[in-house]
């Protein structure tokens, strides 16, 4: 039987605390912002653990890859270089890199393959990449999700090629980054989450509703108990040196090292994973990986993510160095990725959204329906039984005396057409324009010029 030290290293949305052989050590790491892996280590983190990840790493590699002259050249090169199976090194040095002279050499000798002069856990994980995503945002059903990453719709890495020959393992297109979620989710419908790091897709189905927590309801979506198994639809294809249930092969995507992830503590894993280990305690409360949705706008508001990294070791001849831990699967150190509270701010915003509008908008509703209807039948009221009567005003009964005299002064024009006394256009012209100009006024010279005719 193998013992152990067990590294469990807890993020956001405090420093981290250090889990070695169920003793907390608060304080060991802290990060500029919450919930991102954003800073460096700040803080002193000297406590010694005993790891094995570089010697056992490579030699896989090259068992692997290589024959046994190349094995056994590889071996008295170790030997030579001081490399020893099992390190003394801090939790630092473990996460975020220490010097070995192994990997210095392979750097100097395969630079293009080793880009690193120092090997680490979180190093590795987090290093920085020239790399895009494209996130569709006009179609609302797929709101959020990934087009794209890197410029290709899958993961060259697991095989992908085009579209037609893809699998759900390396499809990323349609896959969520998980920083937001289409709105508007269903409860049947599986959250497809693509994470670099884990070098794969994985699903989330819908555990339970949850509504007194924030004042709004909201879905708890977890990593399907499946998830890692080699009969998930999200499985890669595996044809040579293939892990049992409940571990993913991601060596493609950092170096070719055999790097293997699971759940902690080998939960949901194949029960033959544990013989050779002790202190192994799956409890899927602690271990599992869930995530919080408001399922209206898609917003995560809580996650808690586990994952173990382990080593699968294998041997050849040519190199023994590996022997105590030829062709199994070594745990390295689980980590936890968590954010139990969202900002205040989201949360106040989110209940002015769900909580506090929805009455406000439903009472001004009312409210605007009432006065309508009140102004709607006082309308009506006055239609129908008016509180008035029309006058006749004191200028429509003067109109017809105007129209009187303006007809006189018609009959007065035509009665000088008429009059043959008037030869000459011109003098006609000019009397018939100063009739025109006649008012109410000097009605008397009309009646004189009218018998003067």
């Amino acid at each position: 039987m193998i013992e152990m030290e067990f590294l469990r290293v807890l993020y956001c949305p405090q420093p981290f605390l250090l889990h070695i052989n169920d003793m907390l050590i608060p304080g060991a790491f802290e990060y500029a912002d919450n919930c991102t892996v954003a800073g460096r280590y700040l803080t002193n983190a000297s406590e010694k653990i005993q790891s094995c990840p570089e010697p056992t790493a490579i030699s896989t590699v090259l068992a692997d890859k290589a024959g046994y002259l190349a094995n056994a050249g590889a071996y008295y090169s170790i030997t030579a270089l001081g490399s020893k199976l099992f390190k003394s090194m801090t939790v630092e040095e473990l996460l975020w890199g220490y010097n070995d002279p192994l990997v210095k050499l392979a750097n100097t000798l395969l630079p293009g393959w080793i880009d690193f002069k120092k090997i680490g856990i979180l190093d590795r994980f987090y290093a920085e990449r020239n790399e895009s995503a494209e996130i569709e945002l006009r179609d609302d059903k797929k709101k959020y999700s990934l087009n794209s990453w890197h410029g290709h719709n899958g993961l060259l890495e697991q095989g992908y090629t085009d579209w037609n020959t893809s699998i759900p393992c390396n499809r990323i297109k349609g896959t969520y980054e998980g920083l937001l979620v289409s709105p508007h989710m269903s409860k049947d419908t599986v959250l497809p989450i693509f994470k670099r790091q884990a070098c794969r897709i994985y699903p989330f189905v819908f555990e339970k509703e949850l509504k007194g927590k924030f004042g709004f309801p909201t879905y708890i979506y977890a990593l399907e108990q499946s998830a890692f198994n080699n009969t998930n639809e999200y499985a890669c294809k595996c044809s040579k040196n293939c892990l049992p249930n409940g571990f993913v092969d991601v060596s493609n995507c950092y170096y070719g090292f055999p790097i293997a992830l699971s759940k902690p503590h080998f939960m949901d894993t194949d029960p033959a994973a544990m013989d050779s280990f002790e202190g192994m305690h799956p409890d899927p409360e602690k271990h599992g990986t869930i995530a919080e949705l408001e399922p209206t706008l898609g917003i995560p508001l809580t996650v808690s993510t586990t994952i173990q990294v382990n080593i699968a070791v294998r041997m050849n001849p040519g190199n023994p160095i590996v022997r105590p831990l030829k062709d199994k699967l070594v745990p390295i150190a689980w980590l936890q990725l968590y954010c139990t509270e969202p900002p205040a701010m989201i949360v106040n915003i989110l209940r002015l959204r769900f909580v506090i509008a929805p009455p406000l908008l439903i009472t001004f509703e009312v409210l605007l329906f009432i006065v309508g209807l009140i102004l709607g039948v006082q309308g009506t009221l006055r239609i129908l039984k008016p509180k008035y009567k029309l006058i006749q005003s004191k200028d429509e009964e003067i109109r017809p005396k105007r129209k009187k005299s303006v007809e006189r002064g018609s009959s007065i024009i035509l009665n000088m057409v008429d009059n043959i006394a008037f030869n000459d256009d011109d003098e006609l012209a000019k009397q018939a324009v100063s009739l025109l100009a006649i008012t109410e006024e000097d009605m008397d010279m009309t009646d004189l010029l009218n018998s003067d005719s």
